[in-house]
């Protein structure tokens, strides 16, 4: 049995990760774009966190 540990926020963000969801969020720029001008960054870990700074605002 695979048990989950509870992770702060803070220790969950891949560094670069909050800057590009304010940069998806302050310029309009599309998730997608963004992640490859991050260098790479997962399109789907980057919509992820879109979405969780969505809900939490």
């Amino acid at each position: 049995m695979i048990r989950y540990t509870p992770v702060r926020e803070a220790d969950e963000v891949r560094p670069g990760v909050r800057d590009a969801v304010r940069i998806v969020e302050e310029t309009g720029k599309l998730i997608a774009q963004v992640a490859r001008e991050m260098g790479g960054l997962n399109e789907g870990t980057l919509g992820n966190w879109v979405a969780r700074d969505r809900e939490a605002h």
